[in-house]
């Protein structure tokens, strides 16, 4: 069984599912503003503790392959395809999730990194 990330969900059930991803020292706490915002307007909106952060998993393993499914693996709990937006290692994760994993990405937003 796949290991799940720790997230919060902000919004309503059934609305347009939003994912994010934080930097690396960060945690989901970083995007609570945003969340609660993006859920105000009709978003179900869904923070992640990247693995070796916050109240996530701890692992030694730390690839982008490895975030990248992890944000799959969440994305897949509510079972649509899912915009997802990424700050610097998080931004780097959703760009391997969507060349890996295209079918769980409905678009791709990545904030404050250099490809």
């Amino acid at each position: 069984m796949a290991k799940l990330l720790n997230f919060e969900v902000f919004g309503e059930v059934n609305q347009k599912v939003v994912i994010i991803g934080h930097g690396l020292f960060g945690s989901l706490r970083n995007w609570r503003t945003i969340a609660r915002n993006l859920a105000q307007i009709g978003y179900q909106v869904v923070v992640v503790d990247m693995r070796n952060h916050g109240l996530s998993f701890w692992d030694d393993s730390h690839s982008y392959e490895d975030l990248a499914c992890d944000l799959r693996n969440v994305i897949r709990e509510f079972g649509v395809k899912a915009h997802v937006i990424g700050h610097s290692m998080g931004g780097k994760a959703a760009m391997v999730l969507s060349l890996l994993h295209p079918e769980c990405v409905e678009s791709l937003i990545v904030v404050d990194i250099a490809p």
